[in-house]
């Protein structure tokens, strides 16, 4: 296989809604994959979009996750926008080649998914590493982002004291060995288990957790050692709407709002308690509601 970048060709696969004829009064709906032939080197990008044609928001999941994290998202939003969800490349029902997978590549799959639905601007919405993901796409991208939802995003501050640099690369290289010694398993799972808090599901857990474990290791560990990279985290300021919303938690900086606020000029802060990462999942109502009373204050619904 030849060598590729975050610019090589990306084959889409899309999921088209219609309805059984005779099951059209229920609004049941079911899916079918477009035909499709990838040409050589060429990732395919699994999408859903769901909706009325406008506005859009369109969901990035996070690390070695998919689309379906986005469900409870999808049943409520899809009423009165365009939802659209996306299966990062080597995640869910995308291919997953033996290729580097980077925020680049992550950030130009968003944009082939917008060009095939005929979308010219989005609401994001970025959870973990759908953060740096949907960020990147929004910097190379502004025109076609109305407004971005931070969602317990994970990011990276590189220290700005060369010894310091130095000392922060050694752990993040520590830390990703985790990934390719023998019990990868058992630190992946240990990994997995600090994400949540003792109020959240036990089912929950297991499905995330299981869900997690299936994503192709040379996928998981590649977006993780690109995530790290110090080069992804020279940030500067972004001017559009923006809504973050984290979970409590003893890891997080106590300067976390401030230090987004200087990376988005026009920032909603939510810091919430007795919730895990997986936000959206563990009190998706609330996640919802929160979302959607946002978009109608910010945009009046529908987006501009």
């Amino acid at each position: 296989m030849k060598t590729v970048t975050g610019k090589m060709a990306i084959t889409i696969i899309s999921l088209s809604m219609f309805c059984f004829l005779i099951s059209c009064s229920k609004s049941s709906t079911i899916y079918a994959p477009l035909v499709y032939d990838p040409a050589k080197d060429s990732i395919r990008v699994f999408y859903t979009a769901e909706g009325k044609k406008d506005p859009t928001i369109l969901f990035v999941h996070g690390w070695s996750c998919d689309h379906t994290f986005w469900d409870a998202q999808v049943r409520y939003f899809k009423n009165n926008y365009r939802v659209v969800t996306i299966d990062l490349p080597g995640h869910g029902e995308s291919s997953a080649p033996e290729i580097p997978y980077t925020i680049n590549l992550f950030a130009e799959s968003i944009k082939s998914v917008l060009d095939e639905l005929n979308i010219d601007k989005a609401f994001l919405v970025g959870h973990s590493m759908g953060y740096p993901v949907a960020r990147r796409f929004i910097q190379q991208y502004p025109d076609r982002a109305s407004g971005f939802c931070i969602v317990d995003g994970a990011y990276f501050r590189v220290p700005e004291d060369e010894e310091e640099i130095i000392e922060w690369e050694q752990q993040n290289s520590h830390f990703l060995q985790g990934f390719r010694e023998e019990n990868r398993a058992e630190f992946i799972r240990q990994f997995i288990d600090s994400l949540f808090v003792k109020q959240s599901s036990p089912v929950l857990k297991k499905s995330i957790t299981r869900r997690i474990m299936n994503t192709p290791a040379h996928v998981a560990n590649s977006a993780m050692e690109d995530m790290v990279r110090k080069e992804n985290w020279e940030e500067y300021p972004l001017h559009l709407p923006t809504l973050a919303v984290y979970a409590a938690s003893p890891d997080m900086p106590q300067d976390n709002e401030a230090y987004l606020q200087t990376l988005f000029t026009d920032l909603e802060y939510h810091e919430w308690t007795g919730v895990g990462h997986f936000i959206m999942m563990e009190q998706p109502d609330r996640f919802n509601s929160l979302l959607s009373g946002y978009l109608m204050q910010r945009f009046n619904q529908p987006l501009k």
